[in-house]
């Protein structure tokens, strides 16, 4: 299929004037991402999470319940948007670790403050496949270093205890950690999330290489597993090992397709 002068656009990225323009554009919206850092960081959570949001499921948080003047506007505000997101998708698809897009900072803010307040937005809006890896001992943990950024999980005992040491304006130690691991922590949830991604939606921008080790440990497992052996819980140790969060919905397609004698991952 050709493609066309529209849909190449959509795929630059940004240039600063323009992000620099959106970002002024969300400072002066209402909505809950309060510049283009954070919009960065709810993109990242959203491309991350297993449901596909609609555009006007998310825009309200970005620029507020009544964001445009004119249909003009909001055309011209929604590309640069799209641009935005799809830089970002590729991103997440293609660096390891993943790069943040963090400005300075505003005054009173601290270091990645705003792009994890915009990360946990995008948690937010899609609860359902997020609890999962809240409730993992192991990644709960890792989703919960990028929120503690946003400030409001300082009190948590476990981080608490980590946060003894301070410097002298009163910042926690633990925050240079947190932000120099971001873009890692970030690569982590999105692989997490690549089977969930696939099996709500059929993502075709999942890490087939990551999908491919766990077809291949998925095998074995159950090649060895004894006759009567719980096959859903050898599937999903196998992606405990791999550091995939393998979902019941993937696992329910996968067996139904063993059982037909087909256990092939189709890119779809």
């Amino acid at each position: 299929m050709a493609t066309t002068p529209q849909s190449t656009r959509l795929q630059e990225p940004l240039g600063r004037s323009e992000r620099d323009r959106l970002d002024l554009l969300i400072r002066q919206g209402n909505g809950r991402v309060g510049n283009f850092e954070a919009l960065d960081g709810l993109f990242a959570a959203l491309l991350s999470g297993s449901e596909l949001l609609g555009v006007s499921q998310f825009l309200p948080e970005i620029m507020g319940p009544a964001p445009f003047g004119s249909e003009g506007e909001a055309q011209a505000v929604v590309v640069l948007l799209r641009r935005h997101w799809n830089a970002v998708g590729r991103a997440l698809a293609e660096q390891d670790p993943f790069i943040p897009q963090l400005a300075k900072g505003d005054i009173g803010s601290l270091p990645g403050q705003d792009w994890a307040l915009g990360y946990q937005v995008g948690v937010r809006l899609e609860p359902s496949g997020w609890n999962v890896i809240r409730q993992h001992r192991g990644h709960g943990e890792c989703l919960r270093a990028i929120l503690a950024l946003t400030g409001e999980l300082m009190e948590e005992p476990r981080l608490e205890m980590k946060m003894i040491q301070r410097r002298p304006d009163g910042t926690p130690l633990i925050r240079d950690h947190q932000v120099a691991t971001l873009g890692a922590n970030v690569t982590r949830m999105y692989r997490l999330l690549a089977p969930a991604r696939r099996a709500e939606r059929g993502d075709p921008a999942l890490d087939l290489k990551d999908l491919e080790r766990l077809h291949e440990g998925i095998e074995k497992a159950l090649e060895k597993l004894p006759a009567g052996g719980d096959q859903v819980a050898a599937i999903r140790a196998v992606g405990d090992r791999l550091g995939l969060l393998v979902p019941d919905q993937f696992i329910s397609s996968l067996l139904t397709a063993r059982a037909g004698g087909d256990v092939r991952f189709e890119e779809g």
